[in-house]
């Protein structure tokens, strides 16, 4: 089996709610991206959780 070379690598940043991570997620899935990893959430002490998820585009 032959490894799938990425050829694009996007990283999507939200701080607004998972939900509009998810629906910006479904738009790269739509584009050919494909999640790479889990996403995940981050408190940078402004009152404000930021939603990341991490996309892959392969050859």
């Amino acid at each position: 089996m032959e490894d799938k070379k990425i050829m694009d690598y996007v990283v999507i940043d939200y701080n607004n709610t998972s939900s509009s991570l998810r629906n910006e997620v479904l738009e790269y899935i739509k584009k050919g991206y494909v999640p790479l990893g889990g996403s995940t959430s981050v408190y940078r002490g402004n009152g404000v959780n930021y939603y990341i998820q991490t996309m892959v585009k392969y050859e």
